[in-house]
C-alpha cells in the first residue's frame, strides 16, 4: 500500500479528532464518569512513584501507607492510569484532573495510528481497494472521533487491538516479522489484557498462533520474545497486586459475579437498577451457580433477555451522551454506524473465502479472515454480563475490516455490472429503511389492530432482509462458487434476518407511540373511577409520562374536569430515592442522595438535567379537584400547550383487552437511560416495564390549534389510538402535616447578565416536623425573557442544614435545570424537588438561591419569581397506593 495514502489517512484521522476535541463547540466529556476515576488513579500512581528507589524496599509503615493509596487499582488496573500519567510527564503537564489535553492528544494519535493499521490490514486480507476503504471508514467513524475525546479505557484498548490484529494477520499472510515486532506484540497483548479483561482470550490464542505461523525453527525464539514483551507489563502488575491486595491475577478483577448476576437478571432486564438489587453474598458464589439461579427464575424470560443483548452490543455507535460531531447529529452517526454494520454483513457473506482482488490468482489468506471472525465473535461473551454498548468498542476493528471488504466488493460489482449493482443497492436501501422503522401508525390504519400491525411490520422487515440476501446471492453468482462461499452467506443471512425482524425490547416498547403538542394543541383523556370512595380522604396524584419537564413547563397547562392544576410537577425518579440513605462528602461539606447524584453526574455531560429525563411527573391534586372526581366518577384530563416549543407526551395502543405496558413507577436505571439503545435521537427511557390495566381509560382525543377534535391521538403518520400515558394514583394521607414557612421571599423581578450572578439567602423559621415520613417540596417558579436566545442562566438551590454540633452543611438540589428558558416571549419555569427534612441529620435553617449567567452575551429578565416550600403528606411510592 502506498506510503502517501497511509500518511493521508493518518493526517485525516488526526485532523478530524483534533478538530473535534480542541476546536469544535461541544461539552467536554474528557474527564467525566469513569474517566475521573482513571485520572485520580494516575495522580495516585504519580505520588507513589515520586519516592527514591530505596523507599520501595524499606518495608516500613510509610511504604504500607503509600501502598494503601493504590487500592483503587483493584478494578481499574494499572495500564490506562499509567498511560495518562505518561502523557502528563511527556508534556510536562500539571498532575491534576484539569490537565486533560495531553492524554486526549495522545488518544488522537492512537486513533490515527489505528486507522493506518486498519488500512494495512484491509490491504493485507482483501487488497488495495478494501484497504483504502477501511482507512477512510476508520478515520471518519463517529465512535472513534467521539471517544478519542474521552479518557475511557475502551478507546485506548480499541486502538491497541488494531495493532495486535495487524501483527497477527501478517503472520497468517506469511509476512516476515522480526523479534522486535513480536516483543512489541507481547507488550500490546499484556496492556490490552489489563485494560479489558475479556481480551485475555486474545493473549491465550497468541502463543499457538505464533508457534504455527513462524515454523519450528523460529517459533521458540519468537515465543520467548513474546513472553518477555508480556512480562514487561505483567510482572510489575503482579508484584503490585501482591503488595497491595495480597493476591495476584493475570486479569483485572472487575467484580465478575456481580456483573454476571445483574446482566442475566430478567427482573431488572440486565441493567443495574435503583433501588439496587440484593447482591448479598454474590461474590462468594461460583459463576455457574449465579447463572443457573437466574435461569431458574424463568428460562423463557432469560432467553428473552438474551435476545436483547445483540442489539445492545451492535445497534449504536458507542456514544453514551449522544454528543454531536459538529453538524452531524447523533441520529446521523447511528445511520453511519448501521450502514457500516450492513456492509460488515456483506463482507462476512462474500469475502470470507473470496480472493483478495478481482484478478488475483493468489491463495487468499482465509485463516487470517477466520481468525478475524473469531475475534469478532468472542465479544459475545458480553451477553452474559452487564451489556453496555461501549464495552464492545474493541470489536470495531473487525467490523470496519469486514465492512471495508464488503463495500469494496459492492463497488467492484457496480463496475463489472451496473444493472446488478444498482438492483443490489436499491434492495439494501429498502431493507435499511424497513428495519429502522418501528412506528405502527400507518400499518394500524390498514389493519385496525395493533397486534396485526406489529406482526405485519416484522414480516416486512424479515422479507426485505431475505430479499436483500437473495439478491446478494444472485448478483455475485455464488451458485457458481464453492460450497463454503454459499455456506458463509447462509450462515450470516439466517441470524441477521431473524435479528432484523425480531421485535426486541431494546428497540422500544412495541405498542408505544408519542404525540408532540405544538402551540394551541390539546389532548384529553377520560379516566373512569368506578370506586370513587377509594379517593376519599387520600392524597391523589396525576401522573404524566413526559419526555422532560422543560418544554411542558414553559406554557403548558393541565386541568381535570375543567379545574386548573397549579401545583408543581414532581420528577418521578426523585421519589424513588431512599431518603434515609443521606451521605456526606467531607471534601465539599455537602450532603447528597446517591440516586440523584449519579443521575446528575450523567446528565451534565449530555447537556441536560435530571428533570429533562423522560419519566413520570407527579402532580398533587388539591382537595377540591379530588372532590370533583369523586362526584363525577371520572377525571377528564386536559393538557394544552400554549408555547411555541413542542411538548412530547407518550401513549400506547391497547393490544390486550385494555391493558398495556408503561414505565415503572418505583424503579429506574441510569445505565438503561444512557447505554440503552431504544432511540437514535435521544436518551432511552430510564424506567423498566410495568403491565397495567387501562380499562378505566375511556375516551381520548386530540384537538388541533383550530379546535378540531379527532380520535387519531397524534399527528404522527398513520393512526394512533388507545390511551395517553396518564394515571391517577391515590395514596394514604397522614393526619399530621407541618407548614414550613420562609422568613422572607425573593425579589419578584431581577435581571441577570452574562458572566454575573445574583445570589440570595432566605431564612427558614424554626419548626418541628410532626410527621417523620413527611416530604417537603421546594419549588422555584417564575417567568423569564431574554435579549438573546443564546443567554444561559443556571439556577441553583442549596439547603443549609445545621447539624447537632452546631456546624452547617449544605444539601444542593440536583433537580434544577441547567438553564432557564430564554427567548423573545415570556416563558414560565416551575421546578421542584422533594426532600425529607427529618432524615437530613439536622435542622434546615436557610435556603441559598443563585442565578449565574454563563459566557453567552445578553440579559435574562425574570418576573414573578417565587420560592415556596410545600408540605407533601406522603410519598406515594412508600405507602400503599391505588392506581387508576
Amino acid at each position: 500500500m502506498s506510503r502517501p495514502f497511509l500518511i493521508a489517512v493518518f493526517v485525516l484521522s488526526l485532523a478530524v479528532s483534533l478538530w473535534f476535541n480542541f476546536v469544535s463547540d461541544h461539552i467536554n466529556n474528557a474527564g467525566v464518569a469513569d474517566a475521573s476515576e482513571y485520572m485520580r488513579l494516575a495522580i495516585a500512581l504519580a505520588h507513589f512513584l515520586r519516592h527514591d528507589p530505596g523507599f520501595y524496599f524499606s518495608g516500613g509503615p510509610e511504604l504500607k501507607l503509600a501502598l494503601s493509596e493504590l487500592k483503587g487499582f483493584s478494578q481499574a488496573g494499572i495500564v490506562f492510569p499509567g498511560y495518562i500519567l505518561l502523557c502528563w510527564w511527556l508534556s510536562a503537564s500539571p498532575l491534576c484532573s484539569a490537565s486533560w489535553q495531553a492524554p486526549i492528544f495522545g488518544q488522537c494519535i492512537l486513533a490515527a495510528t489505528a486507522s493506518v493499521c486498519l488500512a494495512l490490514t484491509g490491504n493485507l486480507l482483501w487488497g488495495r481497494a478494501a484497504g483504502i476503504i477501511c482507512g477512510i471508514l476508520a478515520a471518519l467513524y463517529p465512535a472513534y472521533i467521539v471517544n478519542s475525546g474521552r479518557l475511557y479505557s475502551e478507546s485506548f484498548a480499541a486502538s491497541l487491538t488494531t495493532v495486535i490484529l495487524f501483527i497477527l494477520c501478517r503472520g497468517f499472510a506469511g509476512k516476515a516479522r522480526g523479534k522486535a515486532e513480536i516483543f512489541f506484540l507481547g507488550i500490546c497483548l499484556a496492556m490490552v489484557q489489563l485494560t479489558r479483561s475479556v481480551m485475555i482470550v486474545l493473549s491465550f490464542i497468541a502463543y499457538p498462533l505464533i508457534y504455527f505461523q513462524e515454523g519450528r525453527r523460529q517459533s521458540l525464539r519468537k515465543l520467548v520474545f513474546l513472553f518477555l514483551g508480556m512480562a514487561v507489563i505483567l510482572a510489575p502488575w503482579l508484584v503490585l497486586q501482591k503488595a497491595v491486595f495480597d493476591k495476584a491475577s493475570l486479569v483485572v478483577d472487575r467484580v465478575g459475579n456481580y456483573n454476571l448476576y445483574v446482566g442475566t437478571n430478567y427482573s431488572i432486564k440486565g441493567w443495574l437498577s435503583y433501588p439496587y438489587p440484593d447482591v448479598t453474598s454474590i461474590e462468594k458464589k461460583s459463576s455457574a451457580s449465579v447463572l443457573i439461579d437466574n435461569i431458574r427464575t424463568g428460562p423463557v424470560k432469560f432467553l428473552k433477555l438474551m435476545a436483547d443483548k445483540p442489539y445492545r452490543l451492535f445497534k449504536f455507535p458507542w456514544n453514551d451522551f449522544r454528543t454531536s460531531i459538529g453538524a452531524v447529529s447523533f441520529y446521523w452517526q447511528v445511520a453511519f454506524h448501521q450502514l457500516m454494520i450492513l456492509f460488515c454483513a456483506v463482507g462476512l457473506s462474500l469475502c470470507l473465502f473470496s480472493r483478495r482482488g478481482a484478478a488475483s490468482e493468489e491463495k487468499p489468506p482465509v485463516k487470517a479472515r477466520l481468525f478475524l471472525l473469531f475475534y469478532l465473535l468472542f465479544h459475545l461473551l458480553y451477553w452474559l454480563f452487564i451489556t453496555v454498548p461501549r464495552y464492545n468498542m474493541t470489536a470495531v476493528p473487525a467490523i470496519i475490516l469486514f465492512a471495508g471488504a464488503g463495500l469494496a466488493a459492492v463497488i467492484e460489482l457496480v463496475k463489472q455490472d451496473a444493472r446488478r449493482g444498482i438492483v443490489l443497492i436499491v434492495s439494501s436501501l429498502v431493507m435499511f429503511f424497513a428495519v429502522r422503522t418501528n412506528d405502527l401508525g400507518v400499518l394500524f390504519q390498514l389493519f385496525g389492530n395493533a397486534v396485526a400491525a406489529s406482526v405485519c411490520l416484522c414480516v416486512i422487515k424479515f422479507f426485505s432482509s431475505v430479499l436483500f440476501f437473495y439478491l446478494l446471492y444472485k448478483c455475485f453468482r455464488l451458485a457458481e462458487k464453492p460450497r463454503h462461499c454459499r455456506a458463509a452467506l447462509l450462515a450470516v443471512a439466517l441470524p441477521v434476518c431473524f435479528a432484523l425482524a425480531f421485535p426486541a425490547r431494546a428497540n422500544g416498547r412495541v405498542f408505544e407511540w408519542q404525540s408532540e403538542l405544538k402551540k394551541g394543541e390539546k389532548i384529553t383523556q377520560e379516566i373512569a373511577v368506578d370506586k370513587s370512595e377509594a379517593l376519599q380522604n387520600r392524597q391523589v396524584f396525576l401522573l404524566l409520562d413526559i419526555d422532560g419537564a422543560s418544554a411542558f413547563m414553559e406554557k403548558g397547562s393541565v386541568s381535570i374536569n375543567g379545574l386548573a392544576l397549579d401545583g408543581p410537577l414532581i420528577p418521578g425518579i426523585s421519589l424513588t430515592q431512599d431518603f434515609a440513605a443521606v451521605k456526606k462528602d467531607p471534601a465539599t461539606n455537602s450532603l447528597y442522595l446517591e440516586c440523584e447524584w449519579i443521575y446528575d453526574c450523567m446528565t451534565a455531560p449530555a447537556g441536560m438535567s435530571n428533570a429533562d429525563l423522560r419519566q413520570w411527573f407527579w402532580l398533587a391534586l388539591p382537595p377540591h379537584v379530588v372532590q370533583s372526581v369523586v362526584a363525577q366518577g371520572k377525571a377528564e384530563v386536559c393538557i394544552e400547550n400554549k408555547s411555541s416549543r413542542a411538548a412530547r407526551i407518550f401513549g400506547s395502543y391497547m393490544p390486550k383487552k385494555k391493558s398495556t405496558t408503561v414505565g415503572s413507577l418505583d424503579s429506574s436505571s441510569w445505565e438503561k437511560a444512557f447505554y440503552g439503545v431504544e432511540s437514535d435521537r435521544k436518551l432511552s427511557d430510564p424506567r423498566y416495564d410495568l403491565g397495567i390495566d387501562f380499562s378505566g381509560h375511556k375516551k381520548a382525543s386530540f384537538i388541533n390549534a383550530q379546535g378540531a377534535t379527532a380520535d387519531d391521538l397524534s399527528e404522527a403518520a398513520g393512526r394512533q389510538t388507545g390511551s395517553y400515558a396518564t394515571m391517577l394514583v391515590a395514596a394514604a394521607r397522614p393526619k399530621a402535616v407541618s407548614s414550613p414557612c420562609l422568613a422572607k421571599g425573593l425579589p419578584e423581578k431581577l435581571q441577570v447578565e452574562s458572566n454575573s450572578a445574583k445570589k440570595f439567602t432566605v431564612g427558614l423559621q424554626t419548626l418541628s416536623v410532626s410527621n417523620p415520613s413527611e416530604l417537603w417540596l421546594v419549588r422555584l417558579k417564575g417567568l423569564s425573557q431574554s435579549t438573546a436566545s443564546a443567554v444561559c442562566v443556571e439556577p441553583t438551590i442549596t439547603m443549609v442544614v445545621e447539624e447537632k454540633d452546631g456546624k452547617s452543611v449544605n444539601y444542593p438540589c440536583r433537580w434544577m435545570p441547567r438553564r432557564l428558558p430564554a427567548g423573545d416571549e415570556l416563558s414560565a419555569f416551575d421546578y421542584c424537588f422533594p426532600l425529607m427534612p427529618s432524615l437530613l441529620a439536622g435542622k434546615i435553617t436557610a435556603v441559598n438561591i443563585s442565578f449565574e449567567g454563563r459566557h453567552q452575551p445578553g440579559i435574562l429578565k425574570i418576573e414573578n419569581l417565587a420560592l415556596e416550600i410545600l408540605p407533601l403528606p406522603v410519598n406515594p411510592l412508600v405507602h400503599k397506593s391505588s392506581v387508576f
